[in-house]
């Protein structure tokens, strides 16, 4: 009877975390978050159900599914350390480059092709052996150590996270939120379950355990997947939008240890912009990091984080693009006077670098931009003058 509920909970958490996933997918508004959750769920879902196919003998009635589940169990390391990066780092941006962390998945896939298609009968033979490393048969061999490679990268992906994020895990950070928490208990859980698929993995390996205690296993880290489905199901029940109010959380946590805590921070951005666009101090060709946070009265670490933090821009980008848009006025307002001229106007200390930066910020050289721009507005007061 308790082998039956066990194996219930199992299917159910795997179901839970499909429809979860399916939710995910449809919920407004949609975030990175919410995909990385989906694509998450929908894998513990996959693996989850394998397990319990697995350990409730239905797996031997159809074997056409054996080992489908292995790439899916490999997706989940990478997955669990973006969604957790994605909770406690709001200053972190997915690129492109990012998919390369799934390429082993694919390869994983490429690996067990020949088991995939093998008829019933040779899979159902097969699922007959003793799963483990030392085994004369290649494919079983092959199989365990995809199997203790994909439970290694877990762990890798989890402490790489433990890691980066260690500044966020100190006692006085996690008290600025107390959504952290409920990270932080996903978190453990997950943990908790990586460390015991791969400790009785080795056991059962090196020891000789019998196949029920690595069936035990298998139940064990299923149930505790459960769990983590639950409390996934719960947060997003309690906190409706709860990947939003868990990086809200994160900001918190980032500007509590933040350099430029204690500072006025508005006052300090009023000043900086009426420097700029009143003053027009970027026209200065000794302006540096430096001087303009002396000028602020603040120093210059404070400067660059609250250019990084308030508009996401570094000094050199943020001082350029004030100089390129004044240079864009000029240009147009002042047809016959040279490129050189408003180069060293606007406050860039040489032609090459004011070239380089007007053809980053707009995409045209100097001379291309006045002719379409200075030519339409000839044009334009042509029109008003006959009018």
């Amino acid at each position: 009877m308790l082998d039956r509920f066990l194996v219930f909970l199992v299917f159910f958490g795997a179901g839970l975390a499909a429809t979860i996933a399916v939710g995910q997918l449809i919920e407004r508004p949609r975030n990175a978050g919410n995909y990385i959750l989906s694509m998450l769920l929908l894998c513990i879902a996959v693996w989850q159900s394998y397990h319990g196919l697995m350990v409730s003998g239905i797996l031997g009635e159809f074997p056409q599914l054996a080992f489908m589940h292995a790439p899916f169990l490999y997706f989940t390391g990478p997955l669990l350390y973006f969604y957790f990066k994605f909770l406690t780092d709001d200053s972190y941006r997915y690129r492109l480059i990012n998919l390369l962390h799934f390429l082993p998945g694919v390869l994983i896939a490429l690996l067990l092709s020949p088991v995939y298609a093998m008829d019933a009968e040779s899979k159902r033979a097969l699922l007959t052996n003793t799963f483990r490393l030392a085994r004369e048969s290649t494919i079983v061999a092959v199989y365990s150590i995809i199997i203790l490679l994909i439970v290694v990268s877990m762990i890798i992906y989890m402490g790489l996270f433990l890691m980066n994020s260690a500044p966020l895990m100190r006692a006085r950070f996690m008290r600025v939120g107390r959504i952290t928490f409920h990270s932080l208990a996903i978190m453990a859980l997950t943990f908790l379950a990586i460390f015991t698929y791969f400790t009785g993995f080795l056991l059962y390996n090196l020891f000789d355990f019998s196949h029920g205690f690595y069936e035990t296993v298998i139940k064990t880290i299923s149930l505790m997947m459960c769990a983590f489905v639950l409390l996934v199901y719960y947060m997003g029940r309690r906190y409706p939008r709860y990947t939003l109010q868990a990086r809200a959380g994160a900001t918190k946590l980032r500007y509590e240890k933040s350099r430029i805590q204690g500072l006025d921070v508005d006052a300090l951005m009023d000043s900086l912009l009426d420097k700029m666009n009143t003053q027009k101090i970027y026209s200065r060709e000794d302006l540096s990091l430096a001087l303009l946070a002396r000028e602020l009265s603040i120093a210059p670490y404070q400067l660059s984080q609250l250019l990084n933090e308030r508009l996401n821009r570094n000094f050199n980008a943020f001082v350029n693009e004030y100089r390129i848009r004044e240079a864009q006025s000029l240009l147009t307002a002042n047809p016959e006077r040279s490129v050189t001229s408003i180069t060293y106007a606007v406050g860039f200390n040489s032609p090459s670098s004011f070239y380089e930066w007007f053809i980053k910020i707009t995409g045209l050289t100097p001379a291309k931009y006045r002719e379409r721009h200075a030519g339409g507005r000839a044009r334009r007061e042509e029109r008003e003058g006959d009018r």
